[in-house]
């Protein structure tokens, strides 16, 4: 049987574990964020067509993508 001490013990295990893997999501997401920034700079100034990328919770235009591969391979001079 399982006494309080055993139990505080295995609950604070537990909020460790959630809060590394919080942190692990957050640099993950951080690490994502820089990527599409980077991306986004790529494209700047080019005139390759974008098409929206809208947020889906609110229909929100968030930024704007190459909307074909050919779009895409003409970055590349392709």
């Amino acid at each position: 049987m399982p006494t309080p001490h055993r139990e505080s013990n295995d609950i604070q295990q537990a909020i460790t574990l959630l809060r590394t893997l919080y942190e692990e999501l957050q640099r993950a997401r951080n690490a994502d964020r820089q990527e599409h920034n980077g991306l986004m700079q790529r494209f700047s100034g080019t005139n390759v067509l974008l098409i929206p990328l809208a947020d889906l919770r609110t229909g929100e235009v968030i930024e704007r993508f190459p909307a074909t591969a050919e779009e895409i391979s003409a970055l590349d001079g392709k």
